[in-house]
């Protein structure tokens, strides 16, 4: 079977500290508290993982994205980890990486924060775990590279903060 994954971004903007209607530009990030949003694609066999995006396909929270799945990968190198990415906002179900001895099992579930139902045609899509890590860490270095890249200092400083998020899994 032809395995395809693949996780893409693109279009990324600022919140400002001022309005949370003006979309700066990453390189003009004012604050180290405000956030980064744009558009993430989580792709897999052909077909794009829906509910990720908040009012907009180019307003993903970045932050949480990032720091959730570079959290994830951490996590799923021990065989029978669950990863669950259950913020409830906008009315999103939740997202469950789960692995197996050799695969990532994918599921769109019930949340549990807003009651919003899961997509069963989305339920336990199978990801061979060397192909899903592989993928999630060329994600990081590509996010943390274009990041550093703009040569700001308060967005090369959030990239570091959120980097050291590991709260995602603990009770």
């Amino acid at each position: 079977m032809n395995q395809q994954f693949k996780i893409t971004f693109s279009d990324l903007w600022a919140t400002s500290s001022e309005d949370l209607e003006i979309r700066l530009p990453i390189s003009e990030m004012e604050n180290i508290h405000e956030h980064i949003h744009g558009h993430l694609t989580i792709e897999m066999f052909g077909k794009v993982v829906p509910h990720i995006w908040f009012f907009e396909p180019d307003d993903v929270c970045m932050n949480d994205w990032f720091s959730f799945l570079l959290a994830c990968s951490e996590r799923l190198k021990t065989v029978g980890s669950i990863c669950t990415f259950d913020e409830g906002e906008q009315g999103q179900p939740a997202f469950v990486f789960e692995r197996t001895e050799s695969a990532v099992l994918f599921s769109i579930a019930d949340s549990k924060v807003n009651g919003e139902v899961g997509d069963p045609d989305w339920d336990s899509i199978e990801i061979e775990y060397q192909l899903f890590n592989e993928v999630v860490q060329q994600f990081v270095i590509d996010f943390k590279e274009l990041i550093e890249k703009t040569g700001n200092e308060i967005s090369i400083r959030w990239l570091n903060e959120i980097s050291k998020n590991k709260n995602w899994f603990e009770s």
